[in-house]
C-alpha cells in the first residue's frame, strides 16, 4: 500500500503534565481573537473554515495528547502561487513632452497573489495550538513554548469533525542531515581540471553525467544548498523564538524550512 509522507511545519515538544495529560502549547499572549474559553472543539474553529476557502496554500501544525494521540492540523496561509505576466508595454507622453512607460500586468485572482507576514502565520499556528490543547493555559505565567522541531508524518485517515488528521510522526535526525550536506560539500572538487569544469554556462563531464543520468542540479548548485543548510541547522532555535513571538518571525524565513524543505504547501 501505497503512503504519503509529508514534512510537517512545527511540532511543539510535549509537556507532561500532573495529571499526566500530555500536551504542547505556545507562550506567545496576542490579542484575544478566537472563541472564548470553552470552545467545544467537535467543530473546526469558523476563522480557520472562512480562510481555508480563501487560500490556496496550507502548513500543518503537529501535536501530542493523552486522547487523540498523534494528530495534525491544517492551517491555511497565503502565499503567491504564481507570478503576474507582463501583456504589453505602452510609451506615453505627457504634457510636458516627456515620454514615459506604461506596463499592464495579467489580472490574478486573490488565491493566485494574495501573500501575508510570517508573523501572521506563526500567530495562527499559536492560536490553533491554543484551541486544541486548552486555551486557557496561555495565562499562566512561565508556562510556554520549550522547544519546536520539523517533522515528517504520515497521514492515517481522514479528518474528524474538528479536523484533526491522524497521523504518525517521524522525527527529522539532525545527525543525519548534518552528515548528508557534508558528504554533498565533500563532492566540489578540490583542484578542478581548467578543460573539465562547472562555470555556470557548462558542466564538467562528470556534472553532465549526473544531471542526465540521476536528474541531479549541478554539483555547484549541490554544495551551494548544501552550506546554506549547514547555516540553517546552527540556528535551529528560531523556531522556538518564532513560536515564543511571532511578531519577531519576519524576515527570518523559517517557514522556508530550516532542517528541511519549505513547510508551506499548495493545496491543489
Amino acid at each position: 500500500m501505497s503512503t504519503l509522507r509529508t514534512p510537517d511545519d512545527l511540532e511543539r515538544q510535549t509537556v507532561q503534565e500532573s495529571s499526566g495529560k500530555t500536551v504542547a502549547v505556545s507562550g506567545h499572549k496576542g490579542p484575544k481573537r478566537t472563541t472564548p474559553f470553552g470552545l467545544d472543539l467537535e467543530t473546526p474553529p469558523k476563522n480557520l473554515e472562512c480562510l481555508s476557502d480563501r487560500t490556496a496554500q496550507c502548513c500543518f501544525l503537529c501535536l501530542q495528547g493523552k486522547k487523540y494521540g498523534q494528530y495534525a492540523v491544517r492551517i491555511p496561509c497565503f502565499r503567491p502561487t504564481k507570478s503576474r505576466r507582463v501583456l504589453y508595454r505602452q510609451l506615453v507622453s505627457t504634457s510636458e513632452g516627456m515620454q514615459s512607460e506604461k506596463v499592464t500586468y495579467e489580472q490574478l485572482n486573490p488565491k493566485e497573489n494574495a501573500c501575508e507576514s510570517d508573523a501572521s502565520i506563526y500567530d495562527r499556528l499559536r492560536e490553533a495550538c491554543f484551541q486544541h490543547q486548552n486555551k486557557w493555559k496561555q495565562w499562566i505565567p512561565f508556562y510556554g513554548v520549550v522547544n519546536v522541531r520539523e517533522v515528517n508524518f504520515q497521514f492515517l485517515g481522514a479528518p474528524d469533525r474538528a479536523g484533526r488528521f491522524p497521523i504518525h510522526i517521524y522525527p527529522i535526525i539532525i545527525d543525519e542531515v548534518r552528515n548528508e550536506a557534508d558528504r554533498t560539500i565533500a563532492l566540489e572538487p578540490k583542484h578542478p581540471d581548467i578543460n573539465d569544469f562547472c562555470d555556470g554556462y557548462w558542466h564538467s563531464r562528470e556534472c553532465e553525467v549526473a544531471m542526465d543520468v540521476f536528474s541531479l542540479p549541478c554539483i555547484n548548485d549541490q554544495v551551494k544548498a548544501a552550506r546554506q543548510r549547514m547555516k540553517k541547522l546552527d540556528v535551529l532555535y528560531l523556531l522556538r523564538d518564532c513560536a515564543r513571538n511571532p511578531l519577531n518571525a519576519n524576515g527570518l524565513r523559517t517557514l522556508e524550512g530550516v532542517a528541511q524543505e519549505s513547510c508551506i504547501f499548495d493545496t491543489k
